[in-house]
């Protein structure tokens, strides 16, 4: 009888796993921000683009991150689809509340 394999949520990636998942080369993706940091921070992060007018573009994605510790991790979205602006807005509001959060919070 064949027994089922490790859990993803219960136990960690084999080694191999990992490699073919997260390659050690450095990422094309550069940030100003520091994850490692305490606190609220927003910037960008810079994603290499070149087209026929400029071959040294990129195109800058938001990010707010407030960090308060080791704990759970939430990664919110908006605006995948392109044509639809409620996910940003709703986004926005919420990051025009976070400082308020953060200064407040326990």
């Amino acid at each position: 009888m064949n027994e089922p394999g490790p859990s993803l949520t219960t136990a960690p990636f084999p080694h191999s796993c990992l490699e073919t998942l997260m390659p050690s080369t450095a990422s094309l993706i550069s940030t100003d921000i520091d994850y490692d940091r305490e606190g609220l921070q927003t910037g960008t992060l810079r994603v290499l683009y070149s087209h026929d007018r400029s071959a040294y573009g990129h195109i800058p994605i938001p990010v707010v991150v407030l960090k308060r510790g080791d704990g759970p991790t939430v990664l919110l979205t908006g605006g995948n689809h392109g044509d639809e602006y409620e996910g940003p807005v709703a986004l926005m509001k919420l990051i025009r509340h976070l400082p308020h959060t953060a200064s407040t919070a326990a």
